[in-house]
């Protein structure tokens, strides 16, 4: 785990990035139809990403499997559980 950390670490620090403004030409005219290009393209990329699931079973079984765990099984463990344990009595 250290190993690791340390390899992360140094993978950072010879990461260089460039800033370079966009081009006018990606930019658009219209800053709102730019905006509104944009947002369809991310909502594309989504819809193309979830059609891609039915390609690949095994990705879709870990997402399905993510989606069970962080939405099922950590808020009962963590909210639901410890307030019905703490209702029952002591003694029971």
């Amino acid at each position: 785990s250290l190993g690791l950390c340390a390899t992360l670490v140094a993978l950072k620090q010879g990461l260089k990035v460039s800033d370079q403004p966009m081009p006018q030409s990606k930019r658009g005219v219209d800053g709102a139809t730019s905006a509104h290009a944009r947002l369809f393209s991310v909502f594309r990329q989504v819809w193309e990403g979830i059609l891609s699931l039915k390609s690949d079973r095994t990705i879709a079984l870990l997402i399905l499997n993510t989606l069970v765990t962080n939405m099922l099984v950590y808020p009962l463990g963590s909210v639901v559980f410890p307030v019905i344990f703490k209702a029952i009595p002591e003694g029971a």
